[in-house]
C-alpha cells in the first residue's frame, strides 16, 4: 500500500465517527483537488476557521493564523498536556496542536471536537512517514 492509499484509509477510519456525528464532512463533487496535495479527504468548517485534509497535507484557514502542512515535512506532533486538556470544558473551544516540521514549528488551532480526532491522526501519519523514510 503506498502512502496516499494508507492516508486515505487512515483518515476514513479516524473521521468516520466524527462525520456520522455531524462534525465535518467527506468531500463532495464541488471540492477541487489541490494540484500539490491531491484529493480532499475530509473537511471541517465553522464561523471561525476551516480545515481540509488532503492526500499529502492539511490546510487550516481562518482567524489570525493559517497553516499549510505537508505530511512528509512533519517530524513530530505534540498534543496538549492532559492537565491543559482537562481544563477545556467547551467542545467549541479552540485548542492548539503543536507540529514540529523539518524547518520550523507550527500550531494548528482547531475546536476541541476536531482536536480529539485530528491530533492522533496527524501523529500516526507523521510516525508512518518517519518509518517509511528509514
Amino acid at each position: 500500500m503506498n502512502a496516499e492509499e494508507w492516508i486515505r484509509a487512515k483518515v476514513s477510519r479516524a473521521f468516520r465517527a466524527s462525520v456520522d456525528a455531524g462534525i465535518g464532512r467527506w468531500p463532495s463533487e464541488g471540492d477541487e483537488a489541490d494540484p500539490e496535495w491531491g484529493q480532499v479527504l475530509y473537511k471541517y468548517a465553522d464561523r471561525r476557521m476551516s480545515l481540509a485534509l488532503f492526500e499529502a497535507g492539511c490546510e487550516r484557514l481562518g482567524g489570525d493564523r493559517s497553516e499549510r502542512l505537508a505530511y512528509a515535512e512533519i517530524q513530530d506532533v505534540v498534543p496538549l498536556l492532559l492537565t491543559e486538556l482537562v481544563r477545556v470544558r467547551d467542545l467549541d473551544a479552540i485548542v492548539g496542536i503543536g507540529v514540529r516540521l523539518r524547518t520550523r514549528t507550527a500550531v494548528i488551532d482547531v475546536p476541541l471536537r476536531v482536536y480529539s480526532t485530528l491530533c492522533p491522526t496527524l501523529k500516526h501519519i507523521a510516525d508512518d512517514f518517519s518509518l517509511r523514510a528509514r
